[in-house]
C-alpha cells in the first residue's frame, strides 16, 4: 500500500507573490487553478506538466475562493475587494465583474465566504457570507432572477447532487433545496465549531472539518438521524479554514498550520502518513486522477508555493 500513497513531490510551482489561499482542479482534471492574497488567479495546464496557462489579474484584495464552471471554461473568484469576477479560460479575459452591493443591496458591508456554480449551469452561482445571514442563487449576467435566503449565517457549503449542504455559524448541518432555498436541519452540534465542508463522489456523503482539526465523514441521507461514519484525527487547523480533500481512492487528505500534510485511510480512519510540505500553513488541498488512474494532488501554502504530489517523484520538482 505504501507505494500507492501520493506522498512524493511531483512538481513545484512558484509563480505566486503572496500566500496561496486555495487550489482547485477543473472537473475533468485538465487544469489547476490557484489564488493568492495578492489578488491573482493562476491557471496551469496539467497535461503539459503544469505549465502556466493564464494569469488573471484585476482583484484589488486577497482572492479567498475560486470555483470552476461545469464546462471547465469559466472560473469564478471572490475577493476581499467585494467583487465576484468571472474569467474566461479560452480568451484569457474577464467576462464579468459583479459587485456585492449590486447583488444584495440590503447588506452593504458583507463579504462572501463561498461561491460555486449551480449544478450543470454555467450561468448561475450559489453564494454565501460569513458576515450576515445570506445564502443566494444569483445570475452571472446580473438579471433579476436572483433568489435569497436570509435566516442563517452560512460558514461554508457544498453542492451535493441537487441539494446544497451547508454548515452554519451556530454549528448546524443544513440541507437546502435549489427551488426555494428552504432547508432541513440535519444535525446540530453544541460542542464544536465547524470550519469547512467538502463534497464526495457519493452524493450521500460529505467531509466536515471542525476546530481545531478533526475531520468527519457524514452520511446526510436521513435528517436528524445521522452520526459520523468515520473520524480522522491528528492535524491542527487552529482557528484557520483549511480546505481538505476526499478522494475516491480511499484517501482523506488535509493540511495543517505547521506546514504538514496528513493522509488517512478513508475506510478505517488510520493515519497513513504525515510529511512536511510547506513553510507555514497549508491552506488548501485538491486532488485528481492521472491518465493511468493514479491519485495526484495539489497543495497551496503560506510560503507562496503550489506543490504537486503523487506516487512517484518527478525530476521536474524545483
Amino acid at each position: 500500500m505504501s507505494s500507492n500513497i501520493p506522498n512524493k513531490p511531483v512538481n513545484g510551482l512558484s509563480f505566486h507573490k503572496g500566500a496561496v489561499l486555495m487550489v482547485k482542479y477543473s472537473h475533468k482534471g485538465k487544469y489547476l487553478a490557484s489564488c493568492d492574497e495578492d489578488g491573482q488567479v493562476l491557471v496551469y495546464d496539467v497535461e503539459s506538466g503544469y505549465t502556466l496557462r493564464r494569469t488573471f489579474s484585476g482583484h484589488t484584495g486577497p482572492v479567498t475562493y475560486i470555483t470552476w464552471s461545469r464546462s471547465d471554461q469559466k472560473l469564478a473568484s471572490i475577493s476581499d475587494d467585494r467583487t465576484i469576477k468571472i474569467w474566461d479560460l479560452k480568451s484569457g479575459g474577464l467576462e464579468r465583474s459583479l459587485k456585492y452591493n449590486d447583488l444584495y443591496s440590503s447588506h452593504t458591508a458583507y463579504n462572501l465566504s463561498t461561491i460555486q456554480f449551480l449544478g450543470v449551469s454555467d450561468n448561475k452561482l450559489v453564494i454565501a457570507s460569513r458576515d450576515v445571514p445570506l445564502l443566494g442563487i444569483i445570475s452571472v449576467y446580473g438579471d433579476k432572477s436572483n433568489n435569497f435566503q436570509t435566516n442563517t449565517i452560512i460558514d461554508d457549503f457544498a453542492i451535493v447532487g441537487n441539494r446544497i449542504c451547508a454548515i452554519t455559524h451556530t454549528n448546524e448541518i443544513l440541507i437546502y433545496q435549489f427551488e426555494d432555498l428552504q432547508h432541513t436541519l440535519v444535525y446540530r452540534n453544541n460542542k464544536e465549531v465547524y470550519t469547512s465542508i467538502t463534497k464526495c463522489s457519493d452524493p450521500n456523503l460529505v467531509l466536515i472539518t471542525s476546530k481545531p482539526g478533526l475531520l468527519r465523514l457524514w452520511d446526510i441521507t436521513i435528517p436528524n438521524q445521522i452520526t459520523p461514519l468515520k473520524e480522522y484525527e491528528g492535524c491542527n487547523h487552529d482557528n484557520f479554514t483549511i480546505r481538505s480533500c476526499l478522494s475516491d481512492y480511499n484517501f482523506v487528505l488535509s493540511g495543517s498550520v505547521d506546514g504538514k500534510i496528513f493522509i488517512w485511510n478513508k475506510i478505517s480512519g488510520r493515519l497513513f502518513d504525515v510529511f512536511g510540505a510547506h513553510y507555514g500553513i497549508v491552506n488548501s488541498i485538491d486532488c485528481r486522477y492521472t491518465y493511468d488512474y493514479k491519485l495526484e494532488f495539489a497543495s497551496g501554502g503560506d510560503d507562496h508555493n503550489v506543490r504537486i504530489w503523487g506516487t512517484s517523484t518527478s525530476s521536474a520538482v524545483n
